[in-house]
C-alpha cells in the first residue's frame, strides 16, 4: 500500500474528513501545508482561492506553495 494512503486512513480513523484540494479550495479560509511534496498548492490552486483566504507551509521545504508563480504574476 502507498504510505501516503496509508496516512491518509490512520488520519481518517482518527475522525478527521479527508478531501482533495481540488473539491474544496474555493470554500476555505485557511490552507496549511505539510506534505513535504513539491509544488502541493499550484499557481492554479492559488487562483481558485477566494479573497482573503490564508496560505501556509508548515513542513520542512519551502517548495510546497508554488510562490515563483506570484511573483511572475505581480
Amino acid at each position: 500500500m502507498n504510505s501516503n494512503l496509508l496516512i491518509l486512513l490512520f488520519i481518517s480513523m482518527e475522525g478527521y474528513k479527508v478531501v482533495r484540494l481540488e473539491e474544496v479550495i474555493k470554500q476555505v479560509d485557511i490552507i496549511i501545508t505539510a506534505s513535504g511534496s513539491k509544488h502541493t498548492i499550484t499557481r492554479e490552486s492559488l487562483d481558485k482561492l477566494k479573497n482573503g483566504a490564508i496560505v501556509c507551509n508548515m513542513g520542512h521545504a519551502n517548495t510546497e506553495i508554488d510562490v515563483v508563480c506570484r511573483i511572475k504574476i505581480r
